[in-house]
């Protein structure tokens, strides 16, 4: 029997308990907006815009770390995570569906690929910003070729990029918690999101958010382990992840009917319909050359200038 959002939604029901945690866990975002936006001097641009150059060292790390992993990692990477790879070209069985097998653990090598590049940024480029005082890149840029074109040009373009690739994804994947959670309007959802975000970041400055970011991560962290430890208690260890993931399977298979992977995604409304059928390959982050999903070669030279980026 199929289950379609709509039939999760209407059997959703939150405690006293988890509605309690939401309000403090956005009490306590505001509350942190607000302490940094009176320890901090906002009057000047260095104040506002760099917190001063006073912040401690791991509010740095947890704001770099809570800035790259949002909604779009929890909700999307498990997505991606089920979602179909490529088609099964070996069909012995003359089946009517086609199989697509799952993503799996693969889509995690993104976020490996950071660790490396993170090193980068430290050890090569920031000590570049430094000794040139700039704190942007169309900044440096423009000190670096002259003229004031090249510094509005790449600031309208990142700004787009930011909003079309970014921003918009977090602000979408935040509001579809928040309606699933309280049943809320999708578009209100968008616009209690806006003015959280306007309310703890244009208010108080970089410093605001980046104790906001460390409070983020901080939950973030404590979170994760908590569901993993949850999660590996109800399925029975690792050994049970690997028999059980390896039997589940979609309640709906698509057949070649439905022609083209865009026509497949229109026409599901099931929640595991886009999902594939599980493998050993789900397990293996960096695969052979010759993988259509995940070759280690396409990734290290495709990947890792976009992680740059």
């Amino acid at each position: 029997m199929s289950t379609t959002l709509d039939d999760h939604q209407s059997n959703n029901h939150l405690t006293g308990f988890d509605i309690t945690a939401l309000v403090i866990y956005f009490i306590l975002l505001v509350g942190t907006g607000f302490y940094s936006m009176f320890k901090y001097n906002r009057s000047t641009v260095k104040g506002y815009f760099l917190a001063n150059r006073q912040m401690p060292w791991f509010c740095i790390g947890a704001s770099l770390f809570a800035s790259n992993i949002g909604a779009e990692h929890f909700i999307g990477l498990a997505s991606s995570g089920a979602a179909k790879g490529t088609k099964n070209l070996e069909n012995k069985m003359n089946s009517p569906h086609i199989y697509l097998h799952v993503l799996g653990i693969s889509v995690g090598a993104f976020e490996l690929n950071s660790i490396a590049v993170i090193q980068l940024l430290g050890w090569v480029f920031l000590p570049v910003f430094i000794a040139t005082g700039v704190s942007t890149l169309p900044e440096y840029m423009s000190r670096r070729f002259g003229g004031q074109r090249i510094r509005v040009y790449i600031a309208c373009l990142y700004l787009l990029l930011y909003i079309l690739t970014k921003i918009s994804v977090n602000i979408y994947a935040a509001s579809l918690f928040i309606n699933y959670a309280f049943h809320w309007d999708i578009y209100l959802s968008v616009l209690f999101v806006l003015m959280l975000t306007a309310l703890c970041t244009v208010s108080g400055g970089l410093a605001s958010v980046m104790y906001t970011d460390t409070v983020q991560a901080i939950i973030m962290i404590f979170g994760g382990f908590v569901v993993m430890f949850l999660s590996y208690k109800e399925i029975g260890g690792l050994s049970n992840l690997y028999r059980r993931y390896l039997n589940a399977m979609p309640s709906v298979i698509n057949d070649e009917s439905y022609g083209n992977m865009t026509n497949i995604w229109l026409n599901q409304t099931n929640l595991t319909s886009t999902c594939g059928k599980p493998t050993m390959k789900s397990f293996q982050i960096l695969r052979s050359i010759s993988d259509p999903d995940m070759p280690w070669l396409g990734f290290f030279l495709g990947h890792t200038p976009n992680t740059i980026w």
